[in-house]
């Protein structure tokens, strides 16, 4: 990072954006050509000609993913029959927050709560993990949940940083109602919700269901 600096800090000098390069993929134990003179005037040119292009270096770049062989017709209809039962479940999932006048994010922030490994609590960072939210979203949520007597906010004793977010008794009874109505959904449609049936898409050779 200090040859980087040093690069910017050539406010009276312009520096081809190839010197640049050339810092940001330099090894750490060799001196970069434009640190050892002036960029853009001869010294520079003199030693650049010394040290190998940026273009030989080693960079680390993304690989190319395998190629694998053409789609077949009852791969289509193994996503398209995944994604049918997925959404049919998560239509499930909304109406029946709904009918508890809940929202689904909010009984997902509770279950994720709840479902927390070895502990009752979840931090604002797990939470919006679990949800694949912005923590900013997820802080609006708890705002909602916390003012409907769902949840409560906790200060870490071992660390003020830390917001432990907590599931309050209304919530508990909310989430206990919810969840069986999950569970009870999920095993109606363990006879068709079979997500083996995708891993032929990571199996080479393996047999689709």
């Amino acid at each position: 990072m200090s040859a980087v600096r040093s690069v910017c800090e050539r406010t009276d000098s312009a520096i081809p954006a190839s010197a640049l390069v050339e810092t940001l993929a330099w090894p750490r134990n060799l001196t970069p050509p434009h640190a050892c003179g002036t960029a853009g005037g001869s010294p520079y040119n003199e030693r650049r000609a010394k040290f190998p292009s940026a273009q030989t270096l080693p960079l680390m770049t993304r690989q190319p993913a395998a190629s694998k062989s053409p789609l077949a017709k009852q791969d289509f209809e193994a996503l398209s029959d995944f994604r049918y039962q997925l959404r049919r479940f998560l239509r499930f999932s909304e109406d029946a927050a709904q009918s508890e006048g809940l929202t689904v994010q909010q009984y997902l922030l509770m279950l994720h709560i709840r479902g927390c490994a070895g502990k009752d609590w979840a931090s604002i960072g797990e939470l919006a993990e679990r949800l694949q939210a912005k923590q900013h979203g997820v802080v609006a949520l708890v705002n909602r949940c916390e003012a409907a007597g769902l949840v409560k906010r906790k200060a870490n004793p071992d660390d003020r940083r830390i917001v432990e977010v907590h599931l309050m008794a209304k919530g508990e009874r909310f989430l206990n109602r919810l969840a069986m109505l999950h569970r009870s959904e999920l095993e109606s449609l363990r006879g068709t919700f079979r997500v083996a049936r995708l891993t032929a898409f990571n199996d080479d050779g393996a047999e689709r269901a």
